[in-house]
């Protein structure tokens, strides 16, 4: 039987699970943005899904929006396209991941 302590617990390690999803997702571009990186890089849907660890056909529901990563692929996804925005000059199509930590810095 669970006790009061042992839910709470669960429920805190659920809470924050759920704020590393949404916060790996906030990091990564508009669906349409994450498909002009890769084509500008002439990169292929199976190349990506390698790297990623997913299917070709799940890329490109990601690149279509009918799908998010998940926890354990937003990151592998995020650090692909950041890759491929530096070596195609799309940096910009990138959301700003330290606006947050800059403005507390400055």
């Amino acid at each position: 039987m669970d006790t009061p302590t042992a839910r709470q617990h669960t429920e805190d390690e659920a809470v924050r699970s759920l704020v590393a999803v949404a916060h790996a997702r906030r990091l990564l571009p508009e669906p349409a943005a994450a498909r002009r990186i890769r084509l500008a890089a002439r990169v292929t849907l199976d190349e990506v899904a390698r790297v990623v660890g997913v299917t070709k056909s799940t890329v490109s529901r990601y690149e279509h929006g009918l799908r998010m990563p998940t926890d354990e692929h937003a990151a592998a996804w995020r650090t692909a396209l950041e890759q491929l925005a530096q070596i195609t000059g799309l940096v910009a199509l990138l959301p700003e991941a330290e606006v947050s930590r800059r403005g507390a810095a400055g």
